[in-house]
């Protein structure tokens, strides 16, 4: 098994650009708002990366993380 730091690592590798690209649709452009939605949900995720090991599960929790992030953020305005 990997290392925690390197685990992290490797799943924000793998889900950050994409993320950032969902962020990016659900902030309509929004640069800012939408780096810091991908990476609160990066983080988030990354912390939880050994149980969401499977790729395709990781990015679905991972995009429903970021709408929760942004819904939170946007009524809490």
């Amino acid at each position: 098994m990997m290392p925690r730091p390197q685990l992290g690592a490797a799943f924000r590798e793998l889900h950050g650009q994409r993320l950032h690209g969902f962020a990016l649709l659900i902030t309509l452009g929004d640069r800012t708002r939408a780096g810091r939605i991908a990476a609160q949900a990066l983080a988030e995720g990354a912390q939880r990366a050994s149980h969401l090991r499977h790729p395709e599960r990781a990015a679905a929790w991972l995009r429903a993380r970021a709408l929760d992030v942004a819904r939170k953020a946007h009524t809490g305005r």
